[in-house]
């Protein structure tokens, strides 16, 4: 979605190699995350697509902003817009909040930690940093290194098993975000 929204939208130009790498990088994530019932789940697929789908689109407006884009300052922007929405929604549909932050352990501060300091402050705001200063079809790619990350860690944290279809999806993956990096890098050196 992001691919296609910045060529229309932003009037990006794909040639044949970032066209690659991107196939790539996606067939990837699809063969990583393939299951055989996941069509059977309509809806929670919809639900992916729905979200993928307004990602790009607020990637894309993001980028519309050019380079008057401060990525920290968005990211805070971010976290306002979002604090009400999601506290209604917390409110409305789980329980139990208090008891759990009463409780929370160790391992529970942490994981809120890495989410806020790690994910959101630093990793976050170094993406958008990225998306002002190249192309939105160079810099979505490395999205889909999320569930390299996510299957590497499952890996060595939680001890999860390492299959054949999970290594060819990462190679998938890994090939096609070199491709598009290479691609990059050498329209940078080239000066064009």
């Amino acid at each position: 979605f992001t691919t296609l929204l910045s060529v229309m939208l932003l009037g990006e130009v794909i040639r044949w190699r970032r066209w690659l790498g991107i196939s790539l990088a996606f067939a990837g994530v699809v063969v990583i995350g393939f299951q055989p019932g996941l069509l059977e789940n309509r809806t929670g697929l919809l639900l992916v697509v729905i979200s993928t789908l307004i990602g790009s689109l607020g990637l894309v407006a993001v980028k519309s902003l050019g380079p008057q884009l401060k990525p920290l300052e968005l990211q805070a922007w971010f976290a306002w817009t979002g604090l009400p929405v999601l506290l209604a929604l917390t409110l409305m549909l789980e329980n139990g909040q208090w008891e759990a932050v009463r409780t929370a352990g160790t391992l529970e501060w942490s994981a809120l930690l890495y989410t806020t300091i790690g994910a959101s402050l630093i990793s976050h705001t170094a993406f958008y940093w990225l998306v002002a200063r190249y192309p939105v079809t160079s810099i979505a790619p490395l999205n889909v290194l999320s569930p390299i990350f996510g299957v590497a860690f499952g890996v060595a944290l939680l001890g999860d098993e390492l299959t054949p279809r999970i290594l060819l999806g990462g190679l998938l993956t890994l090939t096609g975000v070199v491709i598009i990096a290479y691609r990059e890098k050498r329209l940078v050196d080239t000066g064009n």
